[in-house]
């Protein structure tokens, strides 16, 4: 039960990251997408 219970605290966090970078990654490439700015 231990095991299980670390798991899933080592997977919410993990999840928020992975969410936020997909979230930053989500609004990188439609910076690239988006016209060049130089």
């Amino acid at each position: 039960m231990r095991f299980g219970v670390g798991a899933v605290g080592l997977a919410l966090p993990i999840g928020l990251i992975a969410g936020h970078l997909v979230a930053s990654g989500r609004l990188t490439l439609l910076d690239f997408s988006g016209p060049p700015r130089r």
